[in-house]
């Protein structure tokens, strides 16, 4: 027995097929070319962006640049944070429904930040540079509708002075919370060193300390000479509160600062002060109690000139408030005519590990048990 199968050709089929497969490979390339023109071969959701090394400016110079992904999500809370890097710029963006925004900054170990914010259309909403230590609230801006931000970070080189301040992060964080939130607690002390040339953060009580910080750079100017004796010498700080004001005269006042949280054992600062009941440095409780009072005395009447214009160490421990949200509240009761000498100034505040208290100049400390 003998199988046979019949095997007919028909031409028609063959060309049906033919025409089906081109069809299917026509539609394929329309899609493959609207997604070029339409997306350049991009996966939805996210943007590319090119930051360079070397900073942030105006006229950059020539460097490497590296070109790196970043993921839009709201501007509402979006922050960079750079805890390791110096001398880099790290970049990324979000999505904005428009209206207000805050900006916080803070440069950390690093001796500056930049922060550059731009939208579509190389529309310039902030391009900031400061000394800010610790997280600050530096500006408030106002950014377009549906606009899309590019947030880039420039960390400058190390600090000298680096561990000093206590704040570690350099940071740039967008969020809505445009005015100081006064009842927010801190993990260093806001504006510390009043490196924003305000007192940003402190609340100022009287007419002692002025309505901002003193600029030793200006006050050290030979046409300016805004100083007792000598100019203001032994400053890791270019701002410092004071309530010398180059007059013949000085005047009562307090200035408090915002809470933070005890996380180290001493409260660094540089200080200048004659030993005087009225002039003191208090920590307070957030029921504004005193709980530790500290006096300092860095020069008399029969001391060197230079004496009332250098800045010594002190430190404050803390062991008794760890772990606690305190303030600090610098105290200046007199005032009047021929007290000129009878200021106190000091600047620099940030936590420690350790302490860096000059010998001899603290004169009293009291602590006290509050529960």
């Amino acid at each position: 027995m003998q199988l046979v199968i019949n095997t007919y050709y028909n031409p028609n089929i063959l060309i049906r097929m033919h025409k089906g497969v081109a069809a299917y490979i026509a539609v394929l390339l329309i899609i493959i070319i609207l997604w070029y023109f339409f997306a350049g071969f991009k996966l939805p959701g996210h943007t590319s962006t090119t930051i360079t090394s070397n900073g942030i400016s105006n006229t950059p110079t020539t460097s490497a640049s590296t070109t790196v992904t970043v993921y839009s999500s709201p501007c509402s809370n979006t922050g960079i944070f750079n805890t390791t890097a110096f001398n880099t710029t790290l970049a990324t963006t979000c999505r904005w429904t428009g209206g207000a925004l805050g900006l916080w900054v803070a440069s950390g170990d690093a001796q500056y930040e930049s922060v550059l914010i731009t939208g579509t259309n190389k529309t310039e909403y902030i391009n900031q540079t400061s000394q800010y230590k610790c997280p600050t609230l530096y500006k408030n801006f106002t950014a377009k509708a549906n606009d899309t931000l590019t947030i880039r970070l420039y960390i400058g080189p190390k600090a000298a002075n680096a561990t000093a301040s206590g704040c570690t992060t350099a940071l740039a964080k967008l969020n809505t919370t445009t005015v100081l939130p006064q009842s927010s607690v801190y993990n260093n002390v806001y504006n510390g060193n009043f490196s924003s040339d305000s007192f940003t953060g402190w609340t100022l009580a009287s007419q002692g300390f002025g309505t901002a910080p003193m600029n030793i750079i200006w006050a050290n100017l030979p046409n300016v000479s805004c100083y007792i004796g000598a100019p203001w010498s032994n400053a890791n700080f270019t701002f410092f509160a004071s309530t010398f004001h180059c007059g013949t005269a000085v005047a009562p006042g307090n200035l408090t600062s915002s809470l933070f949280m005890v996380t180290e054992p001493y409260l660094d600062f540089r200080i200048i002060s004659p030993a005087n009941a009225d002039l003191y440095v208090e920590i307070i409780n957030q029921s504004y109690v005193p709980e530790i009072v500290a006096h300092y005395g860095t020069f008399n009447s029969s001391s060197n000139p230079e004496a009332f214009s250098t800045f010594r160490n002190a430190s404050i421990p803390l062991s008794t408030v760890y772990g606690k949200p305190v303030r600090i509240k610098v105290v200046a009761v007199p005032f009047g005519n021929k007290l000129r000498h009878l200021y106190i100034a000091l600047g620099g505040f940030g936590l420690s590990s350790t302490i860096h208290q000059d010998r001899g100049v603290l004169v009293n400390e009291s602590f006290n048990s509050t529960g």
